[in-house]
């Protein structure tokens, strides 16, 4: 129906922004719909790299591909279009300070565009992105859109294996 409202579920970090969006007024579903068949390629988070991105070739307009990226900001904000000191004043001051310190878990999100053709170039390039070195051409020169945060709340089994963990250890 048009007023359903999509459901999140999966990945707590991915609900949790999607319900953040959700809970701004964006029709998360409509979001949703209008990338299907539309992304060119995909860089999967890995701990290694603390960081994903997805290029998607922009719904309404066939000539412009966006790459979305985000991750841990220690990572993505070295991506970014800025100088050493503000990345460093943002480390410091909103991810330390303001959500390290409030135990929060930040993430950074980024984007750029480029044309379709360039896209295509840079695909035939570097061999279509096939490895995730040749993808990371794709995470140069990023616009930061901002630092989020997310508050982890203990989990029922955390607490219980917890508790079980203390009635265990005698001191």
């Amino acid at each position: 129906s048009e007023n359903a409202m999509y459901v999140p579920n999966g990945n707590g970090t991915e609900c949790g922004m999607l319900k953040f969006i959700q809970n701004n007024g964006h029709p998360v579903q409509d979001l949703m719909k209008n990338k299907v068949g539309r992304v060119k390629t995909f860089v999967p988070w890995t701990p290694k790299r603390k960081m994903e991105s997805t290029a998607i070739l922009q719904p309404g307009d066939d000539n412009t591909v966006r790459v979305y990226s985000k991750g841990a900001p220690e990572v993505l904000l070295q991506k970014c279009n800025m100088n050493s000191a503000q990345r460093a004043q943002l480390l410091k001051d909103v991810v330390d300070n303001e959500m390290g310190a409030n135990g929060i878990r930040p993430f950074a999100y980024a984007y750029k565009e480029m044309s379709l053709g360039d896209f295509e170039d840079l695909a035939l390039q570097y061999e279509d992105f096939k490895n995730v070195e040749t993808r990371e051409i794709l995470e140069a020169d990023l616009e930061l859109v901002g630092i989020f945060g997310l508050r982890d709340e203990l989990r029922n089994s955390f607490e219980d294996s917890n508790k079980t963990v203390a009635e265990d250890i005698k001191f």
